[in-house]
Parts: C-alpha cells; structure tokens; sequence
C-alpha cells in the first residue's frame, strides 16, 4: 500500500521525535512548570496560563501572567484575568506590565528547569497604578506533586483575583507533559508544558460590585518559546464528577520546508491514561475546524486506539481577540469560550476495521479556543504593546 505524502510526514517526524528522544533518554526529569532563563535578546516569551473550574457555581475564571523580550532586548509583558458562567460570554480585564522572576530563594534564574522536584519561584509584576501580579508557587515536600501556587492579581482600580492552588494532578509522574521528552529538543522554537490537570483550588474574585468566592480545580500550564504558531487549537475540560480530565492543543507548524498539522493530546479517566503526540509513529488524525459556528472536531488513532473529540461552543460566548506572542510582542491574536462543551469517545480497534466502544464522556464548562488563522474573522493587530 502506498503511503500519502501527508502520512509519510507524519511517520517521518515521528521516527525523528523517537530518535532525538533516545538520544536524549539520559537528560534529567523535570518540571518544566519552573521559568527558564529569561533571554538578554530575542524574539523569546514565557507565560503561565491557569484556568479554574468552579463546578459548584457554574463559574470559571482564568489568569495570564506573562513577559516577552522583543530582537533588540527590550521586554514586555501581559496580564489578563477573564471570567464568565456557563451561560455567559467571555470577560476580559487586561493590563501590559513588565514582570520579574526569581526562584524561590530570590535569585535570579541562572539555569533552566532540570531536576524532578517540585517547582518553586515568583514573578511578580513591577508596581504600577493600574496593575500589580503576583505568583508564586513553593515547594511543600520533595515530590513533583508537592507544590502550592498562589495568586494574588489587580488590574486597574475595577478587579482583584486571589487564589491558592495546592494538590497538583499531573500530566506526568515524572514531570514531564504533553511532549514528552521532546519538550527537551530545541529545534521546536515553542513548547506547551502542562502542570496540572486539575489541582484543588480556592479564589476570590471581585470586578466592581461582582464577588464571587469558591472552590474548584485548577488547570495549571505554560508556554515558552519564540512565537505562538500561525494557526492553533486548545482544548481543556474536567467532568462534572472530576473524574475526568481532557487537553488538547495543536495546528500547522513549520518544520523545515513542510507545515504538517501537529497534536499534543491527553485523556485521562479512571480507566485510561492515553497520550497521543508526534513521537507516536503512524498516528493519523482527522480534524475539521469550524470557528464561525464555534465547532471543532478531531479523531487521533494510533495502534489499537481511537479517540474521537466533539467540541461546540455557541459564537456569542467568545470574546474577541484575547491577546498572545508574536514575533513582535503581544497582538490580539485568539478567541476563546469557557462555556463549551467537549463530547470523548474511546474506542477499541482491530486490524480489519471494527472498534469497541470503551468509554464515553461529556466535558461541560469546558475551553475552546481558535487561535491565529483558525479564528473566523482575522484579530486586528491594533496597538503596540
């Protein structure tokens, strides 16, 4: 049988990801979650993204911390809390701060995250009238699991966000996430490190008169690297019994004279922990984006295994454009829902073409988002900041 060329990239790349794997099987465990060296020139950005969940109160809110330094060495950064119920659309504060980093002693960063053990640092935004962010995660125990991240957050004189995070659900027991060991090769230019898939969390959050005060998970991840890709997709869900947690992110990306669609999956449940990445060789997806109507599907099979993604959001629920990392800084880039809905189906299959259908569960409450050229109207890239 001849292969497609589309599906001989893909082989490709994953014997290429295996190989630069192995040879980087003696390189340190890690949490990744740790800041890295902060560039004297780029274009290089750093950013923590977490997102609570509050079941009880059909709420979410989430909050971005995150600093970029431009080619001729000068730094930026971004902050943003957002927030909405499940039968609203998107609210966004937002505020253009530069952040400090230290480690947990105060120090500053002098080398890149490198040892299994929990992460412990601080970043804080330097004070201003219209913004001030602090985060800081210390390390209660030896353990990758063993941390407690805090938040204390203003923006302008209308919104404060506090919250404690502790109790982390790791992607990995090892620490590492999405990409495996290929989080460690350095040709990818951007890495999507996923802490924890749902840590117990309490927060409060005032937006003028607005109080809301509960309990929840959080969904705790970071990016870094040189810029976000043309055109991407992000996922992230936890079932209304907490069972269950899904995360997905993916979309074109430009490796040498080809731009295959990647994905970086995982789905957990009580019975299964799959993971579905470029080193997985012969791994086929079949994706459809629709942004205009708020759908995305996905089908990611890879040996005996078969997952099939439905996620929907209703149009009015985003809110647009959230900003991101450009070569040149932070641009409106994406449009993002907290009230979708995320349908998983894992299947079973054999080699003639049956499947068994093992599971199925629905996300509510859940993220979308439809970055770059997946959005269905283009972000105005209005502002420099």
């Amino acid at each position: 049988m001849r292969l497609t060329t589309k599906y001989a990239t893909l082989c490709f790349l994953g014997l290429v990801f295996s190989v630069l794997a192995l040879s980087l099987s003696g390189v340190a465990q890690c949490s990744e979650y740790d800041p890295h060296i902060f560039p004297t020139h780029g274009p290089w950005f750093e950013g923590w993204y977490t997102r609570i969940i509050d079941i009880q109160n059909h709420r979410s809110v989430a909050v971005i911390n995150a600093q970029f330094i431009s080619t001729k060495g000068v730094p930026s950064g971004y902050a943003m809390v957002a927030y909405a119920t499940n039968d609203s659309a998107l609210q966004v504060q937002e505020a253009f701060p530069v952040f400090e980093t230290t480690d947990c002693s105060g120090a500053s960063i002098t080398k890149n995250p490198q040892l299994s053990s929990p992460p412990c640092f601080l970043t804080r935004s330097h004070n201003s009238q219209d913004c001030a962010v602090v985060m800081n995660t210390t390390a209660i125990g030896p353990s990758l699991a063993q941390s407690q991240t805090q938040f204390s957050v203003r923006i302008n004189s209308r919104t404060t966000f506090t919250a404690t995070m502790k109790d982390p659900v790791l992607w990995d027991k090892y620490g590492f996430g999405p990409e495996g060991i290929a989080v460690k090769v350095p040709l990818l230019g951007l890495y999507w490190y996923v802490y924890s898939l749902g840590s117990r969390v309490e927060y409060e959050l005032r937006v003028d008169n607005m109080v809301w005060k509960g309990v929840g998970l959080a969904h705790q991840e970071k990016n870094w690297g040189d810029q976000f890709p043309s055109a991407w997709i992000w996922l992230q869900g936890v079932s209304q019994d907490q069972h269950v947690h899904f995360a997905l992110a993916g979309g074109p990306k430009k490796l040498g004279p080809v731009e295959p669609k990647l994905w970086l999956i995982g789905y957990r449940s009580p019975s299964l922990t799959w993971n579905f990445n470029p080193q997985r060789v012969g791994a086929v997806y079949h994706d459809v984006e629709d942004p205009c109507s708020g759908n995305f599907t996905i089908t990611a099979e890879w040996l005996n295994r078969k997952l099939v993604v439905r996620a929907t959001a209703p149009p009015s629920s985003f809110q647009n454009c959230l900003y991101g990392p450009t070569s040149a800084g932070f641009r409106p880039l994406c449009l993002e829902s907290f009230v979708a809905s995320i349908d998983i189906e894992a299947y079973n299959t054999n080699l003639s073409g049956g499947e068994v259908l093992l599971e199925k569960y629905t996300l509510p409450s859940s993220a979308l988002e439809f970055g770059g050229k997946f959005t269905c109207k283009p972000c105005s890239s209005v502002g420099k900041r």
